[in-house]
């Protein structure tokens, strides 16, 4: 059967109408899909933005540390050398307090140890051991 003329040329103007709608609906996807790829990219390029400060902070965290450790250090030190220096401190008091004592003592030993080791009787015989009791007090 042949078709007349008329009707070859609506069939033909129907699949050019279709052509035109797939090509618009085509257009109109490629530019949503483009729009879509900027958006990620704008949204990766925030993501690696942040990334980065993110790093660094991590950066800034990691000196304040080591800052904070060298700083806490330092104050270890230091309060190890007040220690050593009460030790040396305390341990000069005690040897002042015994140094203190010692003048009394040996003024003791030198006014009696002539009289006892002359072997003379004397009424302070009985104190005889008294600075050998005192000597143990300040050693």
């Amino acid at each position: 059967m042949i078709v007349p003329k008329p009707k070859q040329g609506r069939g033909f103007a129907v699949v050019a109408d279709e052509v035109r709608t797939l090509a618009s609906r085509t257009q109109n996807s490629t530019e949503e899909i483009r729009r879509i790829i900027q958006e990620l990219q704008l949204a990766t390029g925030d993501a690696v933005e942040q990334m980065k400060a993110g790093k660094l902070r991590a950066q800034e965290c990691i000196e304040s540390a080591d800052q904070a450790s060298t700083s806490l250090d330092a104050i270890n030190d230091g309060v190890e050398q007040i220690v050593g220096m009460n030790t040396q401190i305390a341990s000069a008091a005690v040897q002042r307090k015994r140094m203190a004592n010692t003048p009394t003592e040996l003024q003791y030993l030198g006014r009696w140890c002539p009289r006892i080791l002359s072997g003379r009787d004397h009424p302070y015989r009985q104190d005889f051991h008294a600075p050998t009791q005192l000597l143990p007090q300040t050693i």
